[in-house]
């Protein structure tokens, strides 16, 4: 295989129990990219799902880490240490419950935010510096504890709004791979509504 220019990482928890959830757009992210790119079949190694494209004329390695969502860093660190590939290369795709349910957030580095997925990939790889896909999923209402309600899966009102956010978080990964991240940034990030950041 070409070694990878850019490792697209969707964070999720994997089996059926997790299909569906808030938890898991990361996952939905690197699933629409497989099937827009890829007939090929995936394969496992370094503790994750892994499936090589070419997107926007880059060679791109669509990542599901196995290792379930807290320990998530120990496949980017393992997939990136393969290829000799730095922080940067890593672009994470992750749901986050601070954004309104379809906002998206590109960003070039940041904190954890409250995630334990990219809490684990700073950790790993020991820096905040790589780039970060953010989709919204809003906050948890009322009182319901936070970990219920990512884990949880999206009302019937809810669904069509989360599957054109993965729809428009594939794109944006699409355009970031062709034209950059800063134009991507420019371009695709958006409100709730729709609108410019």
């Amino acid at each position: 295989m070409t070694a990878p220019e850019i490792v697209l990482v969707g964070l999720g928890n994997p089996g059926e129990k997790y299909q569906g959830t808030r938890h898991n757009l990361g996952y939905e992210v690197v699933d629409l990219l497989t099937s827009r790119h890829s007939r090929r079949t995936p394969y496992m190694k370094h503790q994750s799902w892994l499936m090589p494209v070419e997107i926007g004329g880059r060679h791109v390695l669509l990542v599901k880490p196995l290792t379930f969502m807290n320990n998530s860093g120990h496949s980017v660190r393992d997939v990136l240490a393969a290829y000799d590939l730095t922080s940067a290369a890593a672009w994470v795709v992750v749901d986050d419950f601070n954004i309104p349910l379809g906002a998206l957030r590109i960003r070039p580095q940041g904190s954890d935010g409250g995630h334990n997925g990219i809490a684990s990939v700073i950790d790993s790889l020991s820096t905040r510096e790589f780039p970060r896909f953010r989709l919204g999923i809003g906050p948890a209402p009322g009182r319901t504890p936070t970990i219920k309600y990512v884990l949880g899966r999206f009302r019937p009102g809810e669904r069509k709004g989360a599957e054109a956010l993965v729809a428009h978080a594939a794109d944006a990964v699409e355009y970031a791979a062709r034209d950059g991240l800063t134009q991507a940034m420019s371009r695709f990030n958006r409100t709730a509504t729709g609108g410019p950041d």
